[in-house]
């Protein structure tokens, strides 16, 4: 053992499996979950359910293992850690926040081993230093840590009801700039020969990819109204195959593999040769300055509780072709189409700029977190 300088001389510093023993959890399926149960079932996500026993009396410690790897949660009452987890029962000489605290400092998903699914080895989490300070040090430093948290977590919670005003600011805004007595479905606004998915099967693989070239646009690209810069290519000589799925700025991408809201964006300028790739439907608009305001109209509300109503599939849930032709979009003359887009740009605009001042004050405020529980296990408080 290693004895902590200064104020805290009687910090002692020793390996987490000298503390505890660490265990493994136990799979526990959902069909024999009991729902109603007052127990907890953990995993590397935290709470993922209840049940009718406990696999553990607590308080005890639960560790991500396989997915979320590292990841700590403390549960002061019996649980049942499944087997993406492992966990511990803390010794009484240990204040189970002081140790649940100080182990989520260490950001133990760094010692991620794996190529695959992050995971954690046991002997890295039983390796883990960790200080231990006489018992009633441990209950001082844990009353600093959550007097301190409860103010940065309001903050933060602030901040984040602020985002979510933003959202709401920016759907009322397509609702309002979209009212319509009438519609016309996507297609009318299309080229003639304007839609098409990408090429399936043996025609575009993986192995067709290469390190530069033309693009191939996926469904990684398409973000919510925002074309995502991420990056595929394929050889010249591919390309010259299947140019009749050809992307150019200012076509409109929609995936057609659908969560909870459509995903379209506009292909920007730059991009230079490229196709879309299979579930990403290319749509090349007959007027060229409709392509903001056609990517406007898919992300109003309205457009989600239509496309809830017309996907197809389970698990994987489709639009197909026929039904992406076919989404509904406001019926405005061409000029009232360009003052929309334009109106609807500049609010885009502003509200982009507020969020980003949002998400620089919410990294602040992790920074802000971990200084603080860096400096607590360090004997600073």
């Amino acid at each position: 053992m290693t004895l902590i300088a200064g104020d805290s001389s009687n910090w002692r510093t020793e390996p987490l499996g000298s503390l505890v023993k660490v265990a493994y959890g136990k799979g526990l399926a959902k069909a024999l979950r009991d729902e109603q149960g007052p127990v907890e079932v953990y995993g590397s996500s935290g709470v993922v359910g209840r049940h009718g026993k406990a696999l553990v009396e607590g308080p005890v410690i639960i560790v991500g293992r396989k997915g979320n790897a590292g990841s700590v949660y403390l549960s002061e009452g019996p649980a049942w850690p499944i087997d993406t987890a492992y966990y511990f029962v803390v010794p009484s000489d240990v204040s189970p926040k002081f140790l649940a605290y100080q182990l989520g400092s260490l950001n133990l998903g760094t010692l991620d081993s794996s190529t695959a699914i992050p995971s954690l080895r046991r002997p890295d989490l039983e390796a883990a230093a960790v200080v231990v300070p006489p018992l009633d040090e441990q209950r001082r430093v844990v009353d600093v840590i959550e007097t301190h948290l409860s103010h940065l977590d309001a903050g933060i919670q602030s901040l984040q009801r602020v985002e979510r005003q933003v959202g709401l600011v920016w759907a009322s805004a397509l609702a309002t700039s979209m009212k319509c007595s009438s519609y016309k479905p996507l297609e009318a606004f299309a080229a003639e020969s304007g839609i098409t998915d990408g090429p399936f099967g043996s025609k575009l693989k993986t192995s067709h990819y290469t390190s530069s070239g033309p693009r191939v646009l996926r469904l990684q690209n398409i973000g919510r109204g925002e074309f995502l810069d991420d990056h595929a290519y394929i050889s010249e000589d591919h390309f010259n195959t299947l140019r009749k799925h050809e992307a150019k700025p200012g076509d409109l991408l929609v995936a057609s593999l659908y969560g909870d809201q459509l995903r379209s964006c506009v292909v920007p300028d730059g991009i230079g040769d490229a196709i879309v790739k299979a579930d990403c439907i290319r749509i090349r608009p007959a007027e060229r300055a409709d392509a903001a305001f056609l990517s406007f109209a898919l992300q109003r509300p309205a457009i989600d509780a239509w496309c809830a109503s017309h996907v197809k599939g389970v698990g994987r849930q489709r639009l197909g072709l026929s039904a992406i032709r076919a989404l509904p979009i406001p019926d405005l003359s061409i000029e009232e189409r360009k003052i929309t887009s334009s109106q609807l740009a500049s609010i885009r605009v502003s509200l982009d700029h507020m969020l980003g001042g949002l998400g620089v004050a919410l990294k602040r405020a992790t920074t802000l977190r971990q200084a603080l529980l860096s400096s607590a296990f360090q004997g600073k408080l």
